[in-house]
């Protein structure tokens, strides 16, 4: 629903000119360096975050658990016996 003017009825329409562009970089400034810099940053920790990941999924690769199935096979055959 556009907004009218009370008094005419027309419609208020918002218009963007060159001058308006510039002046909202002017007061709140470029964020193009910012918007790069959280972009690196969140590549870097997601890096980081893989690394761990993986540096921890091999340690834990070797160690039996519940769910490997030569485990399962194992826990089966001492219930049975």
């Amino acid at each position: 629903m556009a907004a009218k003017n009370d008094i005419t009825g027309d419609s208020i329409i918002s218009r963007h000119s060159q001058a308006y562009e510039e002046n909202i970089v002017k007061i709140f400034g470029d964020k193009t360096e910012e918007k790069e810099r959280k972009a690196k940053e969140k590549a870097e920790y997601f890096a980081r975050l893989e690394a761990e990941t993986k540096a921890r999924l091999e340690e834990y690769d070797d160690k039996p658990t519940r769910y490997n199935q030569e485990t399962q096979e194992v826990l089966k055959y001492q219930n049975k016996g």
